[in-house]
Order: structure tokens, then sequence, then C-alpha cells
């Protein structure tokens, strides 16, 4: 894929994208962000831009993932403060989009 990419007028860097998805959301989501039922971790592909960034930030808040029992949700408020931006998550939203978009 191509450093940067447009995707609905805005763009994204495809390789930043596939590098954080792979590094940081892969290991739960799954390599083609298909989700991973045993782990709790649900489908990324097919997911509004929106949508994702919403539930993102509030993991990163503190509005998901703060219940004790929460186990998952824990985990995931503890990773949705890895990525360093705002830029970051559009290029890792950008890479999921473009790589199911290429299936």
């Amino acid at each position: 894929a191509l450093p940067a990419t447009s995707r609905g007028g805005s763009t994204f860097d495809a390789r930043n994208g596939n590098n954080l998805y792979q590094g940081k959301c892969g290991a739960c989501h799954g390599g083609q962000a298909e989700g991973n039922e045993a782990l709790s971790a649900p489908r990324l592909a097919g997911l509004d831009a929106a949508y994702i960034k919403r539930q993102h930030r509030n993991f990163g808040k503190g509005l998901r993932g703060a219940q004790p029992q929460d186990r998952y949700g824990k985990q995931m408020a503890l990773m949705a403060t890895t990525l360093a931006s705002e830029r970051e998550l559009d290029d890792v939203i950008g890479y999921i989009h473009a790589f199911e978009a290429a299936r």
C-alpha cells in the first residue's frame, strides 16, 4: 500500500496504520480485524470510522472499561492510551478500511 492514501477526502498513512494495528491491535482483534471471541475482542472490519473513534475515546477517557469485573474492558482501556494521537487512530482506522476494501 502507498504510504499516504485517501479515504473519504482525508488522508492517512497506510504504512503507519499497518504498523500500529499489527503492533497494538492485531493480537486481540485479529490480523485481519476479524475479532476474537475468546478474548471478547470485537470485529473492527466493517465498522464505521466514527463509531470506532467514539468507542476508542470512551475507553481512553474511562467511560468504558472502568468496571472491576470488566477484565477485557480494562485491557482495552489500557491499550487505548497507547496511541499517541488522533492522527495515529486515523491511520489505524484508514488501514483497517483499506485492508478490508482490498479483499
